[in-house]
């Protein structure tokens, strides 16, 4: 894969997201645009800035989005802050503040020292206590510790996401994976870090894990207790993924000769099959991530035993996701002449590795497979024995 092509596909299309949002927060908030510094990229790199702007209820201000980017000697002496339903009010790049107030909004007077600041309502002081925002480790990623009002609208349903205690149970998982990324695949790491702003781990039976570009940065990972690294190794490079196509797309339209929203049914000649061109194209780019990270993984040794046998699942059930997902555009009419240059790298690709991995990754059976992989069927039809492939 020509990495200095997607490389520089991202940065320009970051740049161009970044004055979008300038340009947009100009318009909206000139007042909250001028207290901010303009040659800074972290303020208008918040995941949140995006949703705030797309969502029908502001659920929480745009003052409690952007407080924590302004320079202390400029924020406003209060802002309104809004809590969740568990009392819970986030500011970006400050922390939490845990109250028994459900709703806002609540006036928060702002101190350098986060934790010594002043929440009031109908003029009294609430008690708070203040925790941190957790970075995870050796990154400028951030952990989300709890859910938050404006990015609960993106969940569908009224379903208890767990997030507290998914955190607690995989955070290590989490950043293991980040580590072997970072030690074997270090060309995705660089775009990763590039990208991504903000991770979500919750608990589903429902939703699939998912990127969205209404949280442009952010990167929601549903993750069952019996999950560890091997399924952060594959869901960090797929959803992260998106988000990295997000930059490299960020003109889509010029990638095709149809419009982006025209059904791929058309194309693919299969009457079920509900994407859009545009959401089916955007499966391309996060398959050649995973499977890019499962061959560096399974060439370094990473995995033995159990967490091999599960990565040599996982790794031909993406492979051929990712060769019908090719399919899908290879008549190549519905792209244009640079959706079709980006198509063949990404064929090129998945050729240079198929021939690399053919002989020992299609040995095992996926036959009771779904639409996302799961452990818990592979082992029904391919027991571990003492037989796991050898280099």
């Amino acid at each position: 894969m020509n990495y200095q092509l997607i490389t520089q596909k991202t940065a320009e299309g970051r740049n161009s997201y970044i004055q979008y949002i300038k340009l947009m927060l100009y318009k909206n908030r000139k007042d909250l645009f001028d207290l901010l510094d303009f040659d800074a990229e972290a303020p208008f790199m918040e995941p949140l800035l995006y949703t705030w702007f797309n969502a029908r209820e502001k659920k929480i201000s745009i003052e409690q989005i952007l407080f924590g980017y302004i320079a202390p000697d400029k924020r406003p002496a209060t802002i309104p802050v809004y809590p969740d339903n568990n009392g819970i009010i986030y500011l970006p790049g400050i922390g939490y503040y845990h109250t028994n107030i459900t709703v806002g909004p609540v006036d928060y007077y702002g101190n350098p020292n986060s934790s010594a600041a002043s929440l009031l309502v109908n003029g009294q002081a609430i008690e708070a206590t203040f925790e941190n925002i957790y970075l995870l480790n050796n990154t400028a990623i951030e952990l989300c510790l709890h859910n938050n009002p404006l990015l609960n609208t993106l969940f569908e349903g009224n379903e208890d996401l767990a997030v507290e205690d998914t955190v607690s149970r995989h955070k290590q998982h989490l950043e293991k994976a980040l580590a072997y990324i970072r030690e074997f695949y270090p060309e995705f790491d660089a775009l990763l870090h590039a990208t991504i702003k903000r991770v979500v781990l919750f608990k589903s039976q429902h939703l699939r894990s998912f990127a969205t570009i209404l949280a442009n940065g952010t990167a929601f990972f549903n993750v069952q207790d019996s999950h560890d690294e091997v399924f952060f190794c594959e869901d960090i490079t797929h959803q992260c993924g998106h988000v990295i196509y997000y930059a490299v797309m960020f003109n889509k339209a010029s990638f095709f000769s149809v419009p982006p929203e025209t059904p791929i049914k058309q194309f693919n000649k299969r009457p079920g099959d509900g994407r859009t061109m545009l959401g089916a194209y955007y499966s391309l780019l996060p398959f050649l991530f995973s499977n890019a990270n499962f061959y560096r993984l399974y060439e370094a040794g990473v995995f033995s035993d159990r967490q091999l046998h599960e990565l040599l699942g996982r790794f031909p059930f993406c492979m051929r996701k990712f060769k019908v997902a090719l399919e899908d555009f290879r008549s190549g009419e519905m792209l244009s002449e640079k959706g079709r240059s980006l198509w063949q790298e990404f064929e090129q690709a998945f050729n240079e590795l198929d021939e690399k991995v053919s002989s020992f990754i299609y040995q095992y059976d996926s036959s009771n497979q779904g639409y996302d992989f799961s452990y818990e069927n592979f082992l029904l039809l391919n027991p571990i024995d003492s037989s796991l492939a050898i280099k």
